[in-house]
């Protein structure tokens, strides 16, 4: 039953919820005779028509979105007018990264009603600050628009007036924005930047293979993502464009700069306008259209068809569009007729067209308008066909496991792309082969093709030709080539759709993570608790796999944000949906959730990328690189010293982790690949080897795994695997020297594939041995060595191993490369169960 009506209340959340992120349906068949019918033979002056539009409160879970990312649930207000819904979240409790409610949360195109987008939110200066809306409800709108407006007031700034009206209007596949700001406190505060955070869920904004913002202080027109159902855009009033950032999921843009103590400034207030819409194909220009549709932008019809060498159609053909200067690209999705409808701006345009089997013939120019439709032939058809088995060490039958497979073109030929950046079945040039077979369209040409099953076995590199209309065949065998005898390899930090900036469905992510050799993983969504082992046990991975459930506490919507602190092992009811986080996080200290964390029985806590400047504890503390003092005040079990998203701050927060160590302080490192996309990095880059006496996660229970990383006996890699004892005593655990020194001994191994240049073994963060490697690829055992350690006093010592090469199974463009650091080994020099060492930089 839908409540429609005007007039203000207080929209708060119901205790009856949906689960979010649910698996996505397949893509619905599109026709373009019917998207030639709704845009009418003339599109250069249309307006958007139709019934009018409505505004509600949402009472019958029928009238909630589906998809891969709804999140909205009943209490929330939906808007829609048969055309497109849009939903804002109620107030109440925090969601995602907002602090509130009144944000978009979901959107989609009907009558589909799938949604993919993580949520949209106003940021204010350069995303620091947040609105704290209070009130939202329904007002009066010009006839047949519907109308919301949620007031609030910046969270740090009371006097800081804001309010965000939502409209829709009839027929409109758009919802327009307006954020007005009002500063009635004094003294006004210093000019800063009003935009938005738009985290795209399951979109992604690289659909057209370019980064969506380029650097500052250039401008973009507009904003588009495209996920497998459908597609949004986001558009300003300004037609000149915005300045934007994004990183990987998420958007931020800067509309304005509000200035109210500048004389003749914005004393009375500020106004930004903007839309955002959704478009019902999975291309840009549905998408593209329907906002500058809203903005009131004529457009041309141009109309083209996809066709093979004989003239017949290809179905499901994307048509790459590239438009006058200053224009981005744009993409359009044929039909199972060949047949494709856009929407552009006027203008000289050129156009090609592909699949996945088939590249396009050539680049065809146009100008708009164009009414019959434009011819694009695309050239013959090609697969791949792919057999890859497992060795293990010392023989025995070959086995059948996930593989992860990356593609690259062989120049002329271009990369080929197996889709968006989200699905296990194909992220761009990548995809996993769920038992080491696959079959799969690639046009023809010539590409270098690399398998991998991670750092503990071989890779199977091969160059073949794709003929046309035949298969190009990659076969063999991968061996493990590193002994990791008793060592589980894990990750424990993973996004997936229940994350709003994260796309990868959770069985999407734990396959991938099976085909880089992950037998251990927690789940962390952003303020979202997450299981993955259903998912391990369908897959059939249980005998292989041990997943977690976990979330990230993450501040960013706190008046003072304070990093993102991951929660696991979590234990879960499962009568309650997990739609939050375990305990409070908005507004609060580190101390104080440390204090709420530990009323959680068994679970860890980790900080995440301490070192990262938006979103790392110990950057936003102003914490100096290695400030003991301070950070033993912290509560925490796990520092994540290497994060495949921020690899850059290594050498920072592996600083941190020494100088507490050092002073006698037992945290366990860790690394996690901090996983948003499929392979963008990869699970498992970095991963955290962790020792579990034993050979296989089967039978591991969430208990075994928070004792062994609490031990300590770890190796955080991404690459090598460093094995260390001390007098025989392996790494997290206590020796008690006979003599005035200590018999240090050291193995480091690699795969054939991975460089090692350069090895240290550190007491209290001391260098004090740097061996040479003793061997080069392919030899596995890089160095096996024993020196004497001379020790004054009690000590922890630790090795670090570094290469300089880049991965060939990792993006060119990522900071990853070969290293490794293990845990350390605690020496108590006298034997008296005390360690006692660091100085006065330790702090009392």
């Amino acid at each position: 039953m839908a409540r429609a009506g005007a007039g203000w209340f207080v929209l708060a959340g119901l205790a009856l919820v949906v689960p979010a992120c649910r698996e996505p349906p397949r893509a619905p068949q599109r026709d373009a005779a019917r998207d030639a019918a709704a845009a009418g033979p003339d599109a250069r002056s249309r307006r958007p028509s139709g019934p009018p539009a409505r505004a509600f409160v949402i009472e019958d879970p029928a009238d909630l979105l589906r998809g891969p990312c709804a999140s909205g649930r009943l209490g929330d207000v939906r808007l829609d007018n048969g055309r497109a819904a849009f939903i804002l979240r109620a107030l109440g409790e925090p969601f995602g990264r907002a602090r509130t409610g009144g944000n978009l949360i979901d959107a989609a195109a009907l009558p589909d009603g799938r949604d993919e987008l993580g949520e949209v939110l106003l940021q204010l200066d350069d995303g620091r600050r947040q609105p704290a809306y209070k009130e939202l409800g329904f007002v009066p709108g010009a006839p047949g628009e519907a109308v919301v407006v949620a007031r609030g007031a910046d969270a740090r700034d009371p006097g800081l007036e804001i309010e965000t009206i939502y409209a829709l209007v009839p027929g409109a596949a758009a919802l327009r924005l307006t954020t007005i700001l009002r500063h009635a406190g004094r003294p006004p505060p210093a000019a800063f930047e009003v935009g938005d955070a738009i985290l795209w869920g399951a979109a992604s904004p690289r659909a057209v293979g370019l980064p969506a913002c380029p650097p500052a202080p250039a401008l973009v027109p507009h904003l588009a993502a495209v996920g497998d159902l459908g597609s949004y855009a986001y558009l300003a009033a300004d037609p000149v464009g915005f300045r934007c950032g994004d990183d990987t999921g998420s958007t931020w843009t800067v509309l304005a700069v509000f200035d109210p103590g500048a004389p003749g400034g914005d004393a009375p207030g500020r106004t930004v306008v903007r839309w955002v819409a959704v478009g019902e194909r999975a291309d840009t220009t549905s998408a593209t259209a329907a906002a500058r549709e809203g903005r009131g932008d004529p457009l041309e019809r141009v109309a083209v068809r996809a066709t093979d060498a004989a003239g017949e159609p290809v179905a499901e053909a994307t048509v790459r569009l590239t438009g006058p200067r200053g224009t981005p690209p744009e993409t359009l999705r044929t039909d199972a007729g060949g047949r494709g409808l856009a929407l552009l701006p006027a203008g000289r345009w050129r156009a090609t067209a592909e699949t996945p089997a088939r590249a396009g013939a050539g680049l065809a120019p146009f100008e708009t308008p164009l009414v019959e439709p434009l011819e694009l032939p695309l050239g013959p058809p090609g697969r791949l066909e792919l057999d890859v088995q497992l060795a293990e060490a010392g023989g025995g039958a070959s086995a059948r496991a996930p593989v992860r497979v990356l593609v690259r073109g062989v120049p002329p030929t271009p990369d080929p792309s197996f889709g968006g950046p989200f699905s296990a079945g194909g992220a761009g040039r990548t995809f996993v082969a769920a038992d080491g077979r696959s079959s799969r369209p690639l046009p023809p040409g010539s590409y270098a093709v690399v398998v991998t099953r991670g750092p503990e076995y071989d890779l199977l590199e091969e160059t073949i030709d794709v003929p046309p209309g035949g298969a190009g065949r990659v076969q063999g065998t991968l061996a493990r080539r590193v002994e990791t005898a008793g060592w589980l390899a894990g990750d424990f930090h993973l996004h997936t759709t229940a994350s709003t900036d994260a796309g990868t469905p959770p069985r999407d992510r734990v396959l991938a993570c099976a085909a880089e050799g992950i037998e251990l993983l927690a789940a962390t969504d952003h303020n979202r608790t997450t299981d993955l082992a259903p998912h391990v046990e369908a897959l059939g991975l249980a005998d292989r796999m041990l997943a977690v459930a976990g979330t990230e506490l993450t501040t960013d919507g706190s008046r003072v944000p304070v990093g993102h602190l991951a929660l696991f092992p979590l234990a879960l009811d499962p009568a309650v949906p997990n739609v939050s986080t375990p305990v409070p996080w908005l507004d609060l200290g580190l101390a104080e959730l440390a204090a709420g964390a530990r009323g959680l029985p068994g679970a860890l806590l980790q900080w995440n990328h301490p070192r990262a400047p938006r979103d790392g504890a110990f950057a936003l503390l102003g914490l100096a690189a290695g400030d003991a003092a301070s950070l033993r005040s912290l509560d925490f079990d796990l520092l994540e010293v290497a994060d495949g998203l921020a690899f850059e701050r290594t050498a920072e927060a592996v600083a941190d982790w020494s100088r507490l160590v050092g002073c006698g302080r037992r945290v366990t490192p860790t690394g996690g690949s901090n996983a948003h996309a499929l392979a963008a990095p990869p699970c498992g880059w970095p991963r955290t080897w962790v020792f579990a006496a034993r050979d296989d996660a089967g039978g591991f229970s969430p208990d075994g795994l928070g004792a062994a990383l609490r031990s300590g006996r770890v190796v955080v890699s991404s690459g090598p695997f460093v094995a260390l004892r001390v007098d025989d005593v392996p790494v997290g655990g206590t020796v008690v020297p006979r003599g005035r020194g200590v018999l240090a001994s050291l193995r480091v191994e690699a795969a054939p594939w991975i460089e090692v240049t350069r090895v240290r073994i550190l007491v209290n963060g001391r260098e004090v041995l740097a061996p040479a490697p003793t061997a080069r690829p392919p030899e596995t055992v890089r160095l096996e060595m024993q020196a004497p350690l001379p020790i004054e006093g009690d000590a922890a010592v630790w090795a670090e191993v570094e290469g300089s090469a880049p991965l060939p199974v990792i993006e060119p463009d990522s900071p990853i490369r070969p290293w490794a650091l293990t845990g350390a080994v605690w020496v108590d020099a006298n034997g008296d169960g005390r360690l006692q060492f660091g100085g006065a930089g330790c702090g009392p």
